[in-house]
């Protein structure tokens, strides 16, 4: 074919497909209801709709000075046996350095009370100094697995308040590796949960961590337990712990338990038959790099999980529910959760969820919030002094064309969630806006280095440490108004 006949194919196809593509429906023709075509838009080749793109400038000084930062504290320390308990008079100070420009996106209170938190607060002031020991329940979906977003909150918590160790840990492990801590079990378990794909238990007992486990003694050779070690990985603080809490109950016989301690037999007990939820509380060396629990018995108790703490400050739990939208609480049997809510000094809980209702298609999501305004309910029930914090769903990106945009449904899910908040007294904290908004994910997911993965869906763990700085200097801006409040009021 001649040179100018070559050319003129070449332009009539090229003309033939701009044609197309200006008369393509910019949101695809559907085939059949798993089948959709896109063609390119050429609109986007020459005008880029800028009001789209959010400006996340601020999100990007805060990485820059979190990655220095968090490197030096996430730098495996020498993992030595000669790790202190701090036993000496402990009264936090607020601290003089910060400045409340750097909160992003500050907590939003119901319109009549803006002290909510306070209670929280004067627990957090006293805990070490009073040697108490206060407890933070973090509940999420996966985007707080593998203790992401919690264990930095927890580290700043600690490091400014007093306390140490990984919280409360589930009676199997989940999810994969975790840095916080290494798990490890021995023998023959059965798990049960109240979420995700995970068998049912017929009597809904499942504890904090709506999660529980039972052995079963196939090989007596091989004793059911489980082995807690240090992660070279973790904080600092994770690594200090000289207790741990046995959550179980409801065994129909006697069994033994022991715990060893680096190896060397800690304690041994015959526990009797019992029909109540129980907790059993050890004092274990602070040196003790790896702690052992065996369990010796014809039938298993019920186990809900497992805390390693020190005796005062701080202790935060990461509870990962994978797959839940938040709204399983009320399924839970709600004497184990109250009984385990006081027995433990629970004195806030944070609730992250809302981004597995994003692929549900609804005209109206008011369905959702009633649901989560039924779970906050159960919580006001069975702890009515415990504040509650609702971390909302963060922006999520579906692919439209050849871009990615925020899922069409997330601002009416994060309404309604913020609504069912604030009506029943709780403090609301909007993730989506401190994000940056609609559109935020595909900034955060192709910002240097990344703040999310490429599933446009869950954060990096950089962005997950960001999330959490974000969210640490909202709540330390109410604190330091307690702090000066109580002050002032010379109290």
């Amino acid at each position: 074919m001649k040179p100018g006949k070559t050319f003129l194919f070449l332009f009539l196809v090229a003309l033939v497909l701009l044609i197309i593509a200006f008369l393509f429906p910019e949101k695809g023709i559907y085939v059949s209801d798993d089948l959709k075509l896109h063609f390119l838009n050429p609109n986007k080749l020459i005008y880029t709709d800028s009001s789209k793109t959010p400006n996340i400038s601020n999100i990007v000084e805060i990485t820059a000075s979190l990655q220095d930062t968090i490197s030096k504290e996430e730098l495996p320390v020498a993992d030595s046996l000669d790790i202190k308990t701090d036993t000496t008079e402990f009264i936090p100070q607020p601290d003089k350095t910060f400045n409340p420009k750097k909160v992003v996106r500050a907590l939003e209170f119901p319109s009549t009370n803006d002290t909510i938190l306070y209670p929280f607060f004067r627990e957090l002031y006293y805990a070490k100094s009073h040697h108490k020991l206060i407890r933070v329940l973090h509940y999420g979906d996966s985007q707080i697995e593998s203790d992401r977003i919690t264990s930095y909150i927890r580290n700043r918590l600690q490091k400014e308040f007093g306390g140490g160790g990984p919280g409360l840990q589930p009676p199997l492990p989940q999810y994969g590796k975790k840095n916080t801590i290494r798990h490890q079990i021995t023998g023959n378990w059965k798990a049960y949960s109240i979420y995700g794909r995970q068998e049912r238990y017929y009597n809904n007992r499942y504890g904090l961590m709506a999660y529980m486990a039972k052995f079963t003694q196939q090989d007596k050779s091989i004793l059911p337990g489980i082995v807690f070690e240090r992660s070279k990985k973790s904080y600092t603080t994770v690594k200090k712990y000289n207790q741990i809490q046995i959550l179980f109950g409801f065994n129909s016989s006697p069994f033994t338990l022991e715990i060893y301690a680096n190896d060397s037999l800690l304690h041994s007990e015959i526990i009797e038959e019992t029909f109540h939820p129980q907790l059993l509380s050890k004092s274990i060396p602070n040196d003790s790099k790896k702690i052992s629990i065996q369990y010796k018995g014809e039938s298993s108790p019920e186990l809900y999980g497992y805390t390693l703490d020190e005796n005062s400050g701080i202790a935060m739990d990461n509870i990962p529910m994978r797959g839940s939208s938040g709204t399983e609480f009320s399924k839970i049997n709600k004497e184990i959760l109250e009984y385990y809510f006081k027995k433990m000094q629970v004195k806030l809980i944070l609730l992250e969820f809302g981004g597995n209702v994003a692929p549900t298609q609804a005209k109206d999501y008011s369905f959702y919030g009633n649901q989560f305004k039924k779970q906050l309910r159960i919580f006001k029930e069975i702890a009515p002094d415990v504040p509650v914090i609702v971390i909302g769903i963060a922006d999520m990106s579906i692919k439209e064309g050849d871009s990615y945009v925020s899922f069409p449904n997330v601002e009416k899910i994060r309404d309604e969630m913020k609504k069912a908040c604030l009506d029943n007294h709780y403090v609301y904290w909007d993730l989506y806006e401190a994000m940056g908004g609609a559109n935020s994910m595909p900034q955060w997911v192709n910002a240097k280095p990344s703040l999310a993965a490429k599933d446009y869906i869950h954060f990096s763990s950089l962005g997950a440490n960001v999330v959490a700085e974000m969210f640490y200097n909202a709540l330390y801006k109410e604190y330091n108004q307690f702090y000066y409040a109580k002050i002032n009021s010379k109290e």
